[in-house]
């Protein structure tokens, strides 16, 4: 009788497990759905918008704007030989104390 009763349990939570794993496959189908129209609606919204600003006269930036710039930017420093901004000063170097004419002015009242 145990026997029997933990075949039919087994049997009853495998069934479980495998209703389980549709329902989830379902659910994993219906998110892939609705990534993919969610990216479909990004991309529409962009071309309006650049269509808009199109039809205004103007022009809209780009996504990696600012990585096309650094990139143009740092190829012009290479042919000039310029050091780049975020490169350390080589004046940060020189020593803390500064050696000045003037000593600070105290006031006294």
């Amino acid at each position: 009788m145990a026997s029997v009763r933990r075949e039919t349990m087994l049997e009853d939570t495998l069934f479980e497990n495998s209703e389980l794993k549709k329902k989830i496959e379902k659910l994993e189908d219906k998110i892939r759905k609705q990534e993919d129209k969610i990216k479909s609606l990004e991309t529409s919204k962009d071309k309006y918008k650049r269509e808009a600003a199109a039809a205004k006269g103007l022009k809209v930036r780009e996504d990696n704007f600012d990585e096309n710039r650094q990139t143009k930017y740092s190829s012009i420093r290479a042919k000039y030989g310029i050091q780049d901004p975020s490169a350390p000063s080589p004046f940060a170097m020189c020593s803390k104390y500064r050696i000045t004419l003037f000593k600070p002015l105290e006031l006294t009242f």
